[in-house]
């Protein structure tokens, strides 16, 4: 069984803490991977292991020090936020087989409602709960960065963000790809036209979520997805599609990865896609986990 938890802090171009802050987090045993991004203004910290109570470690040393470094009123970005520990996901698949029914996975709930509670006590920040750590209704992550505080109050904690960390949306989800389509153009409306052309919600691709963005300090913009059900959408076909209909306005694209990919996904990438995206197995979290060195005693 395979454990993630992918942070995403709303940090990504204060390189003078951010050093500070990889320092910490890469002394940590199970941190895999790091992405940052300064038009976002955002940095995604992904953390495996085989083992629950390392990651819970680890994530935690990620949060204290992010919110000693950090304060979200100071935060400018192009990426939606709601906290300085902006989204907090946990993440439990078969490496085997793939996605399991976490809604049965009672023990990994508790656990993880558990830790909740604990980074609530130790920092005061209102945590709102996702997929399918919400036990009575589920909600999706998009629904919290519109509702929060307005028509969600939240999980844990009081009903105002507070004043320096913001708040955490915290999840239990199926293992997803965030991947990007950079558009080698400026014109940010056809970015967001073709992310409505390309998300579920808008009668799109199911298991998509989209949204076009700029990118400043690349003279370009950006189909930023989360490819949020794998066994609905194949991340390399919608990746592919992106860029053909990138192609009927005489644009071209290339691909950008935020994190790791599971490698059972992987597996069912095209050649194509995979010639023209430059993605290989080093990208999968299994790879990136076997270079892991246990703890020490």
């Amino acid at each position: 069984m395979i454990f993630e938890c992918v942070i995403n802090v709303s940090v990504g171009n204060d390189h003078s803490e951010l050093d500070s802050l990889f320092a910490s987090s890469l002394s940590q045993n199970c941190l895999v991977d790091v992405h940052k991004d300064s038009d976002h203004n955002r940095s995604v910290f992904t953390f495996a292991s085989k083992e629950l109570g390392v990651i819970f470690r680890d994530a935690k040393a990620l949060i204290d020090e992010s919110f000693k470094s950090f304060d979200i009123a100071m935060h400018e970005g192009v990426h939606p936020r709601i906290g300085i520990v902006d989204v907090l996901p946990f993440v439990m698949y078969d490496e085997r087989n793939g996605s399991l029914d976490l809604s049965n996975e009672n023990e990994f709930l508790n656990d993880v409602k558990c830790f909740a509670e604990e980074i609530h006590k130790d920092f005061n920040v209102p945590i709102f709960f996702y997929d399918f750590v919400h036990e009575d209704q589920i909600r999706t992550l998009p629904e919290i960065r519109r509702n929060a505080f307005v028509d969600f109050a939240p999980n844990i904690g009081a009903n105002e963000p507070h004043e320096k960390y913001g708040a955490i949306a915290l999840g239990i989800r199926d293992p997803l790809v965030a991947i990007n389509v950079n558009l080698h153009s400026k014109n940010l409306d056809l970015a967001k036209k073709l992310s409505k052309e390309i998300r579920e919600s808008n009668g799109g691709v199911k298991g998509v979520r989209a949204l076009g963005l700029e990118l400043k300090s690349q003279n370009m913009v950006q189909v930023s997805m989360n490819i949020f059900d794998l066994e609905q959408a194949n991340v390399g076909d919608v990746c592919v599609t992106v860029r053909n209909m990138a192609k009927d306005f005489d644009v071209e694209s290339d691909v950008e990865l935020v994190g790791l990919i599971p490698k059972f996904h992987f597996e069912k990438l095209s050649s194509e896609f995979l010639q023209w995206s430059k993605l290989t197995e080093t990208s999968t979290v299994e790879n990136h986990l076997s270079q892991v060195q246990p703890a020490e005693e």
